[in-house]
């Protein structure tokens, strides 16, 4: 709401030939939301395929 940049970091792995990047999770550990950066490249070409490795 402010404009304000709330999480930034630089990416260092090579991800030529990666099709899709996960930048990081948000999760809620007891009463308090969370952000892990991860900066993990796959393979996966749609946001469904991405998703089953969380289920």
């Amino acid at each position: 709401s402010n404009n304000q940049e709330l999480v930034k970091y630089n990416l260092k792995d090579d991800y030529a030939g990666k099709t899709s990047l996960i930048v990081g999770e948000l999760y809620r550990q007891e009463n308090e939301w969370k952000f892990a950066a991860l900066g993990n490249g796959t393979n996966d070409a749609k946001l469904a395929d991405i998703t089953r490795n969380y289920i």
